[in-house]
Parts: structure tokens; sequence; C-alpha cells
């Protein structure tokens, strides 16, 4: 056991979170069990839900009279909640099998079980020593090799806007768009490449804001990820929170993750000059707000008018969004569209914000080890 995980297993039993994780467990099956059919929800009762240190497997179901579901402490502490989520609906998966379908005739992860897994979300795969989800997306940046190299190319196109010239930007912009397309049709030729993984991006955070669901779509719309907001646990706290979620390719990952680094840098640099140059001392929340407003949607706008059609010639590519797309559902069943009410904004610092974000550089390269939009990408 590692330094790291001694310190977190010793956190874990000083602070006495056992209540709240298992809580959280809870309600994450609550939740996954509600998209089953009602016929299925009427048979099923509630687990106990048992965190067991060192546990062999990632997970295990026990019958009755057990009914006990365990689950390796050190998934829970040490690994993104995506990767002990698709652990835990494994696991409900054999619930559902042993208790709704007593007199089946099939092995263990059979076709009835797949089908179960593919309703709530899960993988009929993660159980035992699979690998979890961060893992596999670890071991797929080890052997990256194409898709490093489209990303050094992309890094030495956007590394041309460092000037600062908005005429320059744009042209470097579109020519990493083109290199990226035209690399698509041959990255979708390359099995290992071609796998989809997904990852948490940026802060969890209690409330969301206008900037975020702009900065979310302009990574869906122009970088070739699909993007949810999802929920991770505060285990301390008792509490949600939301956080981004992005689905794609490893390289798309890769990039997605540097443009929100560079963004966030590109607003938190222009309104302090901004506030500076306007002698601005006691700047409100929501005057940040509208500024950031402003940015984003002038480097949506920018990237809108650069955009350019896809290639007809290019089935292979559009036949990986389509896949790209079903991973997505796969992994999230239950998906949702809400709407909100507009809201008010200072136009004129939204002006500005706009301006700045029409003007923006995507300078020095993607995988520059001290980025902190890379680090972010680790699970």
């Amino acid at each position: 056991m590692t330094l790291n995980s001694t310190a977190k297993l010793n956190f874990y039993y000083h602070e006495g979170l056992h209540s709240n994780i298992v809580s959280m467990l809870q309600q994450e099956l609550y939740n996954a069990i509600f998209f089953l059919p009602p016929s299925l929800r009427r048979s099923l009762r509630k687990p106990i839900i048992a965190l067991v240190p060192g546990l062999s497997v990632w997970g295990r179901w026990h019958s009755a009279p057990k009914r006990l579901l365990e689950l390796r402490l050190e998934l829970v502490l040490e690994h993104p909640w995506y990767a002990v989520r698709e652990v835990l609906l494994h696991e409900l998966a054999h619930l559902v099998i042993d208790e709704c379908y007593p007199h089946i005739s099939e092995s263990a992860h059979g076709p009835t079980f797949r089908k179960i897994c593919l309703r709530l979300g899960s993988n009929p795969s993660a159980s035992s020593h699979y690998p979890t989800m961060d893992q596999r997306l670890l071991a797929a940046e080890g052997s990256a090799s194409k898709q490093d190299q489209v990303l050094q190319k992309l890094r030495k196109l956007l590394a041309l806007s460092e000037s600062g010239n908005i005429h320059e930007a744009e042209v470097a912009l579109l020519k990493a768009r083109q290199l990226s397309a035209k690399y698509a049709l041959e990255l979708t030729q390359d099995t290992q490449e071609t796998q989809f993984h997904m990852i948490f991006l940026g802060e969890a955070k209690a409330r969301l804001e206008l900037p975020d669901y702009i900065m979310a779509n302009i990574l869906q719309d122009h970088f070739k990820v699909l993007c949810i907001w999802d929920q991770v646990p505060d285990f301390s706290g008792e509490r949600w929170l939301k956080v981004l979620k992005l689905h794609g390719t490893l390289g798309n990952l890769k990039i997605a993750g540097y443009v929100y680094d560079c963004l966030q840098r590109q607003i938190e640099a222009s309104w302090s000059e901004l506030c500076r140059k306007q002698n601005i001392k006691k700047p409100g929340v929501r005057m940040k707000r509208d500024f950031s407003i402003g940015v984003l949607q002038g480097f949506a706008k920018l990237l809108g008018e650069d955009k350019q059609p896809e290639s007809e010639c290019c089935a292979l590519v559009l036949q990986q969004e389509r896949r790209l797309a079903e991973y997505y559902r796969q992994h999230n069943p239950g998906i949702r569209k809400i709407s909100s009410g507009g809201i008010k904004i200072d136009q004129g610092l939204y002006a500005k914000g706009e301006k700045t974000g029409r003007g923006i550089v995507i300078a020095d390269g993607l995988e520059k080890p001290s980025s902190p939009g890379l680090k972010a990408l680790n699970p």
C-alpha cells in the first residue's frame, strides 16, 4: 500500500466518513434502479453495502441470505467517481439477475446480464481485476503513438498565434482545425486510438453559472467531445457537487483539456487587466461573470466563423461520431434536458469580454507538463 493510500485510509477512519460514503453509494443505486422497468423495480429489495479494505476484487455481490454488496474501500477513496459508479452498477446488475431472474439458465455474464448492464449504463466486464475506467485511460496514454504525432503538429500550429495578433490567431485556429480533421480519418483506422474514454474536467462546484455552460458548449461544439454535467459526492460535506464530464478519444480529451485551461487563464488575466485599467477596486462576482460570458461568447463566435463543413469523404469519421454518441448514451442512460430563465448582465462588461474573446490566442503546445488544465485531466 502506498503512502498516499495509507493517508487516505487514515483520513477515512479519522473523519468517520463511512456512513456518508455508504449513504451516497445507496443514492447512486436508487438513481440507477429508477431507470429499470417497473416490473424489475418491484422485485428488488434494498441491499446492504459494505466497504472492505484490501478486498481482492473491485466489487462483489453475495446473494441471500447475506444480500451483501461489497466494494473495495480503496476503489472509493483513490479513483474518480465515474470509475466507482461503473463497478457499483456492475454489481447491481448481478443483484438484478439474482433476484429478478432466479430461474434463468445462463452464465454469470450471459446475455440477460449484459442487457441489464446496458440499461444501467454499466460495463459487463467491470468486475474482478478488470482495470477501472481511469486505469484504462492511463493505459491508452502509454500507447497512443499516432495521437502523439497529431498533438505535436497541433501544438506547433497553435503556437503560431503567440504574437497576440488576432488575425494570426484566427489563421492558426483554422489550420489546427483542418489538421485535426485531416488526421481524424487516419486515426479511425487504428482500433487502439479510436477507443473512447471519459474524464472529469475542472473543479466540482456546488452551483453552476452561465459561463460554465458556455464553456462546455464550446468544447462540445468545436473540439469533438461530448459533455454532460455529472454529480460527484463531497463525503466530508455530505452533499453532491456538479462537475463537467467529457467523453471522447484520448487525443480529443487532451485537446479539450488544453483549450479549457487556456480559456480559464485568459479570463483571469483579462479580467485582472481590465480592473487595473479602469481602477476597479472591489469588483463584484456578477461583474466578473458578465465579463466572462462576453469572453467565452466572443471566442465561440470566432470558432463558429472559422468552422468548415465536413468533407463528404469522411464516412469513417462520421461513423466514429455515431460511435461516440452511442458511448455517451450508454454511460448516461438517464439524460434529461432542462431549461432556465435568462439572466440580466452588464452589457458594457459583456462587450469588453466579447472583444477579448475574439482576440484570444491559443499558444504554447497542447502537452505542456506544467499546464493546470492537463493536470485536471488526470483522474
